[in-house]
């Protein structure tokens, strides 16, 4: 957990100050965090914290790259992510995050940005993460061109039907249905 104690800010330490953080989340950030989209990466982080009327102003900017799965073959690639987000937090009665206000329990007054860092990261990953052509595993590609329709409109199920005999009784009912329509 030590490692996450740097994304730990004491809001009643900073007095009209700017609080400035060079951070990195590496490897260790991501296994201590523990999300489910990503496990590694090297993300260079900048934090800015400043208190403006009554609240406080986070703002985050990364750049880096992260380890996700490729939507086609499964294996590890790593994606580019880049952000400059903007969070606003205040000090209150107990902890809530409602995305556009975080607001700290003011007898601690410690905010733990660590998962709001994962978060925006997280973020930045489009919806479709694939590997340049060529890239992915041979073996995976080969077996998803076994199972994709070759030309319009004709696919490996139809292939297998012409190429299998069918059971007389299924040509029975096929008769049955085409007669009543």
């Amino acid at each position: 957990m030590k490692k996450l104690d740097a994304y730990k800010i004491d809001l009643k330490a900073i007095q009209g100050e700017v609080l400035t953080r060079s951070l990195v989340a590496d490897n260790d950030f991501f296994a201590e965090v523990q999300g489910d989209e990503i496990q590694r990466g090297n993300v260079t982080l900048g934090m800015q914290v400043r208190q403006v009327a009554g609240a406080y102003k986070v703002r985050l900017q990364f750049q880096g790259e992260v380890q996700v799965l490729c939507d086609r073959c499964l294996d590890p690639m790593m994606q580019p992510v880049e952000g400059d987000v903007e969070l606003s937090v205040k000090l209150g009665e107990e902890f809530e995050d409602d995305g556009d206000l975080i607001i700290v329990p003011e007898d601690e007054g410690i905010l733990d940005i660590a998962w709001q860092v994962y978060e925006q990261i997280a973020l930045q990953i489009p919806l479709s993460h694939v590997h340049e052509e060529g890239e992915c595993n041979a073996e995976m590609e080969k077996a998803l061109s076994q199972h994709q329709p070759h030309e319009a409109g004709e696919s490996d199920e139809d292939e297998t039907a012409e190429a299998q005999p069918t059971d007389p009784r299924w040509d029975a009912l096929k008769k049955l249905i085409s007669t009543n329509n």
